[in-house]
């Protein structure tokens, strides 16, 4: 449960660092 929210909070968290 939460998994694909925490998924998805990583690779957003990451998109943000890296744009």
């Amino acid at each position: 449960m939460g998994f694909w929210l925490s998924v998805y909070v990583f690779r957003h968290a990451i998109y943000l660092l890296t744009s």
